[in-house]
């Protein structure tokens, strides 16, 4: 009599137990899309960013017209001491290079290493707060387009003297112009919203939503140096940051409503390390022939 039955070992010699699917199979379970998809699809947004920017580079006079109601805006707020604000920083030159240094250099490294984290950690969390990126970089693009603004550090440029300070220019690393890091690379009236912002703030979400550690609140942090970073080297007025801020809360109902491309299974799997789901394969019962 022939047939499938269940059993916890198979007869004959005894082979050491494989994770079913090795690798490969870890990576796809876990995501339902392979690495290099994901590198290209992070890329692509990154490029897409940049090149948008430059593309949506409006005119200089505009530009400065959009600055002087940002202005007036905040001045009716009672709100408008970028200038002031900066002043005080500026009394340490060490602080001000700090500040430079994170504009610079945090926007996208920070992104990036916690985009690789979360993909390998917890990969439903990488893939909505991917979600949430998109649809915040989007929005913002559309608005470098139909409203490029000119940073306060640009204004002494064009004969309104508000007392902003470029300190990239002149304590250094300089972002933009001859020189810069970015060069001319750079759409320097996309300022409205702050993506800068609205990523670190994406950035702190993402982390305390979907690590566990006690620690995670610390991601914090990241975002209030990037609005100090922003505004206190006068790349940035305080309402480029609050419409910016406004944009995530629209990216994290996107993320809710964008289709989602994985299976119940990887829910499953979601908050397991390697090893848990290689031990839960190797230890499954098999379907064996016996005769």
């Amino acid at each position: 009599m022939s047939g499938l039955t269940l059993s916890n070992a198979p007869s004959g010699p005894t082979r050491p137990a494989r994770p079913v699917g090795g690798i490969r199979k870890w990576w796809h379970s876990r995501l339902g899309a392979p690495l290099l998809l994901e590198i290209t699809i992070v890329v692509t947004l990154l490029l897409i960013y940049k090149a948008a920017r430059l593309l949506a580079e409006g005119d200089h006079a505009l530009a400065v017209h959009h600055a002087l109601q940002v202005i007036d805006f905040e001045k009716a707020l009672g709100v408008f001491n970028e200038e002031n604000a900066q002043a005080l920083v500026l009394k340490s030159t060490a602080a001000i290079k700090v500040l430079n240094v994170y504009y610079l250099w945090a926007h996208f490294s920070v992104t990036i290493a916690m985009l690789v984290w979360l993909y390998v950690k917890k990969p439903l969390g990488y893939l909505s707060v991917r979600r949430v990126l998109v649809v915040v970089t989007g929005l913002g693009l559309v608005g470098h387009a139909l409203y490029p603004l000119a940073p306060p550090r640009m204004l002494d440029l064009y004969g309104h003297s508000f007392g902003f300070v470029d300190t990239a220019l002149k304590f250094g690393p300089n972002s933009y112009g001859a020189g810069g890091t970015y060069g001319n690379l750079a759409n320097q009236f996309a300022a409205m919203p702050s993506l800068h912002f609205a990523w670190a703030v994406v950035v702190a979400w993402g982390v305390i939503k979907f690590a566990s550690s006690r620690w995670r609140y610390l991601a914090a942090l990241h975002p209030i140096m990037t609005l100090l970073a922003i505004v206190l080297t006068a790349n940035h007025y305080w309402t480029d940051a609050a419409v910016g801020l406004i944009l995530v809360p629209i990216g994290i109902l996107g993320d809710r409503y964008l289709p989602h491309w994985h299976s119940k299974h990887q829910h499953h799997l979601a908050d397991m390390p390697p090893v848990a789901i290689a031990a839960e394969d190797a230890g499954a019962r098999e379907l064996t022939p016996t005769s």
